[in-house]
């Protein structure tokens, strides 16, 4: 708890809180649920155990929902003033207290790692997801990432996925890259 009372933690989580404030008001539920093509979606949500890599093998995407998405999250990074990665992760029918990471921009991800089709919800992904609140991570974390994220919500208000904002943290500034 320590780490939160420190200048620097306190003042990139601020950023980073008001960068989600952004993100959960321009980002798109609709236009995100377009992305992915939806025999992707299947090979997702029903994996085949004899081709554990069958998902990304097929993961097809919409090519113009997906780069908009891509430049709305490299936009989103460049409101702070650090380097910092976003994703958006995506809720899907089928998956019970999972989301699948959709689009990402850069390496610093605290949830993603290489190869991973899904992620078993975290609480403040169920929080986010349930509250359609923005929602810092724990900072003590051994991803050794400052973590917030936004919810992306559809025209009826309904929360559909979030976007991952993470930066390294300032005091340790050691962080794993999602594709290690």
């Amino acid at each position: 708890m320590m780490a939160r009372q420190n200048p620097k933690v306190r003042k990139m989580l601020n950023a980073l809180t008001e960068t989600a404030r952004v993100a959960s008001v321009i980002v798109d539920g609709e236009e995100a649920g377009r992305i992915l093509e939806s025999g992707s979606a299947h090979y997702i949500t029903h994996p085949d155990p004899e081709h554990r890599y069958l998902a990304l093998d097929h993961f097809v995407v919409d090519h113009g929902p997906f780069l908009r998405m891509k430049k709305t999250l490299k936009r989103l990074a460049m409101l702070v003033d650090f380097s910092c990665s976003s994703c958006l992760w995506i809720t899907l029918d089928g998956l019970q207290d999972k989301v699948t990471p959709l689009v990402q921009d850069g390496a610093m991800g605290r949830y993603y790692r290489f190869g991973g089709q899904t992620v078993d919800l975290t609480p403040e992904m169920s929080e986010c997801l349930d509250k359609g609140e923005v929602v810092t991570a724990p900072v003590d974390h051994p991803s050794n990432s400052l973590t917030v994220l936004a919810p992306v919500l559809d025209s009826l208000g309904d929360t559909v996925g979030f976007v991952e904002l993470s930066a390294a943290h300032p005091i340790t500034n050691k962080i794993e890259p999602g594709y290690n």
